[in-house]
């Protein structure tokens, strides 16, 4: 029987002092005495169990016995276990992307790409390999092969689609910059070089005059590109701070309605509508928007700008058009870097392609949600989101 601390110092403390009372009424010789106490010493000591108490395992540790696999199976990632080349094991996510008819099959089988029989060409070998094709269309996993246990090989799948995703836009971005940039500047080398021979149109002034109209036309082109650039630039090196300015957003947009002189039918209702943000941004984001509507939404009727707050103090920001409208495909890549629905009309207009792209990453820098609905024939509506300050 094992007992608590304070039993074990009352039992020795009661054997000492029958010792002391044995020797005080009673004849005792030394060696009673001795036995008594020793007695009562080796007593306590089987009662705390043999030795010291042990220290109480600290309340942080926590000694679990569930099984490795249940270990396995919360990891989002597909993990097997491979002998030789057939699996033995495969967590909940390997099961559910693979199918769990896997447990039991070659991997080689399983997976059916020539890297993955490279990689196990050889019954110890480990590596990583890059696959494409299983799974999801244009879905990119990289597999890594270590040595386990007893001979074994565990295999991780990690998903770097995104990652690839990613890398493939920065490319394209390069490219479609590149492009946008040369178009104007092979326009104004062409004309510079026609100026220069006095024969064509160095000495014909309203030749001349045409001339540096387009030339103008195109070097304001590439300006309003490289300011583009500079601001998706700065906004995307912002992203993560939250802009922490008191803004009246309903005082911005009149004062940016108001700087149009275009046809522009604003619905502010009065007060001031206050979140937090950058003012500078915010600007650029309703004059892209204003300018997006004006540019395809045509003559026929105006562009409707309104603000509205909800009973959650969220604030509604709408720009609607009734123009052509844009097919449903269009709609999802309508944020992307360069991407126009009509290459031609977009060019002519003036645009740079970087508009829409702006304003989603200020709305994403804001905290806000962008949606756009269009319909053919009838005309489209941007709407921006803000949180309540």
């Amino acid at each position: 029987m094992k007992l608590d601390t304070p039993a074990r110092f009352s039992l020795a403390l009661a054997i000492i002092c029958i010792g002391a009372v044995i020797l005080l009424v009673a004849d005792a010789t030394l060696l009673t005495i001795g036995v008594v106490l020793v007695g009562g010493l080796l007593l306590t000591f089987v009662t705390m169990g043999g030795g010291m108490p042990h220290p109480e395992p600290a309340p942080f540790i926590i000694q679990s016995t569930e099984p490795l696999e249940a270990i396995f199976d919360t990891l989002a990632d597909p993990l097997l276990l491979i002998a030789g080349s057939i699996v033995t094991f495969a967590n909940a996510a390997a099961k559910e992307f693979l199918g769990p008819h896997i447990v039991g099959q070659d991997i080689r089988t399983g997976l059916r790409h020539p890297a993955i029989t490279a990689l196990f060409a050889d019954s110890a070998g480990t590596g990583i390999a890059e696959i494409n094709g299983v799974g999801n269309a244009g879905q990119i996993w990289e597999v890594r092969v270590e040595r386990a246990t007893e001979g074994r090989r565990l295999v991780h799948m990690v998903d770097r689609t995104a990652r690839h995703a990613a890398e493939r836009a920065r490319v394209d971005f390069v490219a479609n910059a590149s492009h946008e940039l040369r178009t104007p500047l092979a326009t104004l080398l062409g004309y510079i070089e026609t100026l220069r021979d006095d024969a064509e149109a160095g000495n014909n002034p309203a030749t001349r005059a045409r001339f540096l109209g387009i030339m103008d036309a195109q070097a304001k082109r590439m300006q309003n590109l490289v300011s583009d650039l500079i601001s998706l630039s700065r906004i995307e090196a912002e992203k993560h701070a939250f802009p922490d300015q008191d803004v009246d957003l309903a005082a911005l947009v009149t004062l940016s309605v108001e700087e149009r002189h275009q046809n522009v039918a604003l619905d502010v209702p009065a007060g001031i509508m206050t979140i937090k943000g950058d003012a500078v941004q915010l600007s650029q984001l309703i004059h892209n928007l204003i300018d997006n509507a004006i540019k395809y939404g045509g003559d026929k009727e105006p562009v409707r700008v309104s603000l509205a707050q909800g009973l959650d103090d969220t604030i509604t920001l709408a720009v609607g058009d009734k123009g052509d409208g844009i097919a449903p495909d269009h709609i999802p890549r309508l944020t992307e870097r360069f991407y126009r629905v009509d290459a031609g009309r977009s060019q002519s207009a003036g645009g740079t392609g970087l508009g829409l792209s702006i304003v989603k990453h200020i709305a994403e820098h804001h905290r806000a949600k962008l949606s756009i609905e269009s319909k053919l024939s009838e005309g489209t509506t941007v709407t921006v989101q803000f949180p309540s300050a």
